[in-house]
């Protein structure tokens, strides 16, 4: 879903500071060589961030979920001298590729690149956060949060990206079983992005409408079919709760942005402290 006019998003982004080379042909190249380009945050977006962290001059960012490294790259623009971004990816096919653009952009010693699962690598930093940027599997983002949270120093930022998620939180149903920490887990960078890899949606599992129909035996149940398919899948339902989430949560200040696919920015209240609540 287009939220903002094409037309209006072509003349802001033509009356927007121009992308840097590097960062023009990081973002040609992964359109042309990755299955799923949309995940690249992209112009717009790309400023946004670089312009949030400047303002913030942060000593230490988090990224979970670093997909070709061009939010890495734009968000590594505010950093104080000496200040380190840590990155998080878990498709390690990506890491030549990424790794190659953070050189080109002259900011190997900058910014720390991670294969692995995000909830697994995040426990080992042993440093605390002024800013952390969420952009990996929805159905994680609670815990996601709440770990960059308790490493989130006082008046720190945490953005999450695509938290209106093409719409589909507006209607949709958030009632069922908990997304709880002993669920299923999935990994921090998505599904899988190379282009010979298989391409998967964003709305979950594949809706293949011309596939054989399965019945419950008996006459249809049309009504159930009607409430099976208003169902949100999985992702929304992560995105939906998030969302409610981190507006009732006592530690923070949230906007939630409709920018783009729409931005979450929670800033910690100076009486939380570090670590939990």
């Amino acid at each position: 879903m287009e939220f903002i006019p094409k037309e209006i998003e072509d003349y802001a982004r033509e009356i927007s500071s121009s992308e840097s080379p590097v960062l023009a042909s990081l973002n040609r190249h992964t359109h042309a060589r990755m299955v799923r380009p949309r995940m690249l945050s992209g112009h717009l977006q790309g400023r946004l961030l670089e312009m949030i962290s400047r303002m913030l001059r942060p000593a230490a960012i988090l990224e979970i979920g670093t997909y070709t490294g061009y939010s890495a790259i734009c968000l590594a623009q505010g950093l104080q001298p000496g200040g380190k971004l840590h990155t998080i990816d878990h498709n390690p096919e990506l890491e030549d590729f990424t790794r190659d653009y953070i050189r080109q952009a002259g900011l190997e010693s900058s910014i720390v690149l991670h294969i692995g699962e995000a909830l697994e690598v995040i426990p080992t930093l042993n440093e605390y956060f002024d800013l952390v940027f969420i952009d990996a599997d929805k159905e994680n983002y609670i815990r996601y949060f709440d770990m960059a949270y308790e490493k989130l120093r006082p008046g720190g930022v945490i953005l999450a990206d695509n938290v209106l998620w093409s719409g589909k939180v507006i209607g949709a149903d958030a009632g069922g079983p908990e997304n709880t920490a002993d669920g299923p887990e999935r990994t921090s960078g998505g599904p899988e992005n190379m282009a010979d890899g298989p391409e998967r949606t964003s709305g979950g599992p594949e809706n293949t409408a011309g596939g054989p129909e399965r019945t419950s035996g008996g006459p249809e149940n049309t009504a159930g079919k009607a409430r099976e398919s208003a169902a949100p899948d999985p992702e929304t339902l992560g995105i939906i709760r998030f969302n409610q989430y981190v507006k009732d949560h006592p530690g923070i200040i949230n906007l939630l942005l409709p920018f783009r696919d729409g931005l979450m920015i929670s800033m910690k209240k100076a009486s939380a402290g570090l670590g939990k609540d």
